[in-house]
């Protein structure tokens, strides 16, 4: 079962709901395309821009969703889970050592 657009966008001769490759192409040459297709959306146009932008530079991994995060962003959730783990680390070894310093004193 598939999603089918009720709207099409229009700019010039080609409407943007054909493909992926004729959308990019007709949002990167018109501004006011970019305009009317972000007014109907409810999106402005500088974030149909951007999203534009990151579809040209990677297609296969610019809008990644449903839980698929690009290899970049894994890295570093993977260093900051390492990153919170040694300070919970630190902060028992350090609590163990003024524990001891005490009982020694």
């Amino acid at each position: 079962m598939g999603v089918t657009w009720s709207r099409r966008w229009s700019c010039g001769d080609e409407s943007l709901a054909e493909s992926s490759r004729s959308r990019r192409s007709s949002w990167s040459g018109s501004a006011g395309c970019l305009w009317r297709a972000g007014r109907d959306l409810d999106v402005h146009e500088n974030v149909l821009r951007k999203w534009v932008k990151e579809f040209g530079s990677d297609p296969v991994q610019a809008f990644p969703g449903q839980g698929q995060m690009k290899p970049e962003q894994l890295e570093i959730e993977r260093l900051r889970r390492e990153v919170n783990k040694l300070k919970a680390e630190r902060d028992i070894l350090k609590k163990a050592a003024a524990f001891f310093a005490k009982e020694s004193a």
